[in-house]
């Protein structure tokens, strides 16, 4: 079973693919702090702007009530015939009154003193938001870049073979000899087979070959073709063989099982995480 796939064969420019993974997933971890942190300042907002329509509302029946005691103190100054007594409850209530419209009116200009304060903040955290914003889509861009870089480098053609495990009864011919057998060689090993016919082996080379391996390892090999076409490559992959070699198996697997899935419908949970990730709504502020 022959597949064309690609392979990163480029040491130093998969260390700065991960490095700049890791400083992508660092932006977002920080771009996900500073909208909890608006998050935390719009409820802080709202509050204080609830408080201060208290206290304007407060402000407001301060007022009138002052109104009226000023209304009630002219009656009072007009009528002397009022007993005295009555008319010092008046100023007392009075000066309560202003005492309060005074603690008022305080209240009134820190809260507007905070609000501008929360104000600023917001504005500020809009500004590294943005900025945050940028450095992920640049990061993103040249991630891109050095992905592709690098599958260019290892080859845009490639050849995988998996080997399907022998069946005693008909794989092997009632012998007891090794069909299939792999070099040891450091040179080879991994991408070399070696094949017994009559006797006769032939060896053959390749850029991966898989013996023994789980649908998790086929998928690790291809899952970086997945990511170029994702970002608007074009990619073909493939499975050749016989009748009952286990194409079908390496390309679909069962679904019912998770970890017997393989390329096509892992391929597809790759796309729609990735685009379900590109296509996050923006948090407006």
């Amino acid at each position: 079973m022959i597949w064309f796939l690609s392979q990163s064969s480029q040491q130093e420019a998969m260390k700065q693919k991960e490095e700049l993974k890791k400083e992508v997933s660092c932006l977002r971890s920080e771009l996900q702090q500073i909208r909890d942190g608006h998050d935390n300042l719009s409820v802080q907002v709202q509050r204080l702007t609830s408080e201060f329509d208290n206290y304007t509302e407060l402000t407001t029946k301060s007022i009138k009530n002052l109104d009226k005691i000023t209304i009630k103190t002219i009656a009072l100054e007009v009528y002397m015939c009022f007993p005295r007594e009555k008319i010092q409850l008046l100023q007392h209530q009075l000066a309560a009154s202003n005492e309060k419209l005074k603690r008022a009116d305080l209240i009134t200009i820190k809260i507007m003193t905070e609000y501008e304060k929360q104000k600023n903040t917001i504005i500020d955290l809009q500004d590294c938001l943005a900025e945050a914003e940028l450095q992920i889509i640049e990061a993103e861009k040249l991630c891109k870049k050095l992905h592709n870089t690098i599958l260019e480098l290892t080859g845009n053609i490639r050849v995988f073979y998996r080997v399907r495990p022998l069946l005693l009864d008909t794989d092997s011919g009632g012998t007891d000899e090794d069909v299939v057998s792999y070099p040891t060689s450091l040179e080879y090993l991994g991408r070399g087979i070696d094949l017994t016919h009559n006797a006769q082996k032939y060896s053959f080379t390749f850029d991966k070959v898989f013996n023994e391996a789980s649908q998790e390892d086929v998928f690790v090999e291809i899952s970086q073709l997945v990511q170029s076409a994702l970002g608007g490559y074009k990619v073909c992959i493939f499975a050749y063989g016989q009748t009952g070699s286990g194409k079908t198996y390496t390309m679909m697997g069962n679904t019912e099982h998770a970890e017997q899935k393989v390329r096509i419908p892992r391929s597809l949970e790759q796309i729609f995480q990735t685009s379900q990730i590109i296509t996050m709504p923006r948090l407006e502020i």
